[in-house]
């Protein structure tokens, strides 16, 4: 078992994205600095990301616990691919409206993001297929986390987030062009 503290993680996730832009201005020979400050902003929405879906949003002593990462443990017990059933199984309303609220909140961000940052990501399918694969990606990730399940129903929401951003993102875009 390894434990993953918060600030090691996102340290971890920081440098990498430090990284890669470093490598991007060299390859480039310049820095477009209005682009840099637009991908600070998908930056941040990953970071935030990274916070809420492997870190317990509870605090121990004023500090952020870390997650526990077992290679070895059984995954099919945190592991659900058949949509909605474990969903209707939380002890009270107040859970399910937060799981729910939650899952699809935490992703209207990168349905904004995905299409006003990428020239590639312009049309709602493609910015739904965007969103799903990132949601895709974490959901993956938190296989070996022990405190933490792989849901379908987690995919699917986070989509459905993504989607309401994509939404949001177009009234925008038309509200700047009738002004």
């Amino acid at each position: 078992m390894i434990e993953v503290p918060f600030f090691a993680a996102e340290m971890t996730f920081s440098l990498v994205w430090i990284f890669i832009r470093i490598f991007i201005w060299l390859c480039h020979k310049k820095i477009n600095w209005k682009r840099e400050s637009e991908l600070l902003l998908m930056y941040l929405n990953l970071f935030f990301l990274i916070r809420l879906i492997f870190f317990p949003l509870s605090h121990i002593a004023g500090k952020i616990p870390p997650v526990t990462v077992n290679f070895h443990s059984n995954v099919r017990l945190r592991l659900n691919v058949v949509p909605f059933v474990h969903i209707l199984r939380f002890g009270t309303k107040k859970d399910l409206i937060l799981n729910l609220a939650g899952n699809i909140i935490m992703f209207i961000p990168s349905g904004i993001l995905f299409p006003a940052l990428y020239k590639r990501i312009n049309s709602f399918w493609k910015t739904l297929f965007a969103g799903f694969l990132l949601s895709l990606c974490f959901e993956i990730l938190q296989l070996p986390v022990i405190t933490r399940a792989t849901d379908i129903d987690d995919v699917i929401l986070n989509t459905f987030g993504c989607a309401l951003g994509y939404a949001v993102y177009k009234i925008s875009v038309s509200f700047r062009k009738s002004v």
